[in-house]
């Protein structure tokens, strides 16, 4: 007799929301939506479900979203610290869809504007009101905050449905001066800063160090992560990273850079490697100085480009990728122009920034031929053994055949690869 049991369900982001603010309301900690949605599992407003919490540790609201995950499928793979703003990006590896299957959730524990701390949060939760097991702001606290908040940045008509107590938090006794006024941005803020400065200087003092400190964290031990593409030619590699493009932004990180083998930080100088060959014609032999001035070039660019480009946009919590790396010269090196021995390649790999992952494309060599023609098919079939031996030597190496599969086939897998490792990057134990 068969026992099947049906799988359960994957769990919608909107119950990973609510189970997150029911937890929080158990355990008595402040935390509420900042849309006035009195349902805690109503579908999101926008991209990304903003909360407003109190000054808790970061790492407790990181805990508590991974408590209110459970045993759900659901991991974290990113959180980016702002110093009044945590934003944390959670997926389910097995989801199909890439919009349910993703949850951006933005802790506020500073109602700020451009850095200028406009409401202090505990007024808020003191009217606030427990409604279906979790903590729910007054609607019109919550909407309120939000127009002062647009306000605030980008001027206009001062709201006319923000609660009066609020808009005097936010500009003080100038409120009723400017009521029917249009100020822009900029004199907005000039009005709310002397107020938020005389009115709550100890929130000030504390979310500016709180930004100070999550600067320097953030510089030390980046969110953010590297991903190297790598292959032969026609293996995919312009579909794929086209595809991650489209599904990275707001989903699984705040947005993505792209660099094409090296940050070109430096130019090239006069020394950029030959036009690949015909098919039929073997790799020409690059000269010795020039092979050494490119290898130079590429070492400087990467140590150089990696601690001013590189570094800042994973500080950022971006996903920097790469479209070849340090991978194809070891690969190919007369097809990148630089005849150096091994040890300098190697080399050139501790200086470049270590990838969090790498993809390595490959396909049947005539697939190859057909698809690019820019190398013999005993070429495109050598490069193919040596891409995939050093892809299995690199920690977070996967390789795909996307000879085999369609390109959003090669897109999903790529994805679920990336998910992996990103919740293993964002895990708190990690060195």
């Amino acid at each position: 007799m068969r026992n099947d049991v049906a799988p359960e369900p994957p769990m919608p982001r909107e119950a990973l929301l609510a189970a997150l603010l029911r937890l929080a309301h158990e355990r008595g900690w402040p935390l509420a939506r900042l849309d006035g949605e009195a349902d805690p599992s109503a579908p999101f407003h926008g991209a990304d479900a903003d909360l407003l919490a109190d000054w808790r540790p970061w790492s407790d609201w990181l805990g508590l979203l991974r408590a209110a995950a459970g045993d759900s499928g659901w991991v974290i793979v990113n959180a980016v610290p702002m110093g009044g703003v945590l934003s944390v990006w959670a997926a389910d590896p097995a989801a199909t869809d890439e919009v349910a299957g993703t949850a951006q959730v933005d802790f506020h524990r500073a109602l700020s504007a451009c850095g200028v701390p406009f409401i202090d949060p505990a007024v808020l939760f003191a009217r606030a009101a427990p409604m279906a097991g979790a903590l729910r702001l007054r609607v019109e606290d919550a909407c309120g905050a939000r127009a002062l908040e647009k306000w605030l940045v980008h001027g206009g008509i001062l709201p006319a449905d923000a609660p009066a107590d609020l808009i005097a938090a936010a500009v003080g006794g100038a409120a009723a001066a400017i009521r029917d006024r249009t100020l822009s941005g900029r004199s907005a803020r000039q009005r709310a800063l002397p107020v938020a400065l005389r009115r709550r200087p100890g929130l000030a003092l504390r979310l500016l160090a709180a930004k100070i400190g999550d600067n320097v964290r953030r510089l030390a031990r980046p969110p953010g992560l590297l991903l190297a593409v790598s292959g032969p030619d026609g293996a995919g590699k312009s579909s794929l990273i086209a595809a991650l493009e489209a599904a990275i932004p707001r989903r699984l990180a705040p947005g993505f850079r792209v660099f094409h083998t090296r940050p070109f930080l430096l130019p090239r100088f006069g020394v950029a490697p030959p036009a690949p060959p015909p098919g039929d014609a073997p790799p020409s032999k690059p000269g010795w100085a020039r092979g050494w001035l490119r290898w130079a070039v590429a070492c400087a660019d990467y140590w150089l480009g990696g601690l001013l480009w590189v570094r800042p946009a994973l500080a950022a919590g971006d996903i920097v990728i790469f479209d070849r790396y340090v991978l194809d010269y070891q690969a190919a090196p007369e097809r990148r122009g630089v005849a150096v021995p091994a040890w300098a390649l190697a080399l050139m790999a501790r200086v470049a920034p270590s990838p969090g992952a790498l993809v390595v494309l490959t396909a049947p060599a005539e697939e190859l031929v057909r698809r690019k023609g820019e190398a013999t098919p005993e070429e495109a079939a050598r490069q193919s053994r040596v891409y995939v031996r050093l892809a299995a030597a690199a920690p977070g190496g996967l390789v795909v055949d996307s000879g085999a599969l369609d390109p959003a086939a090669v897109a999903a897998r790529v994805r679920r690869h990336l998910i992996e490792v990103m919740s293993g990057h964002a895990r708190p134990d990690r060195p």
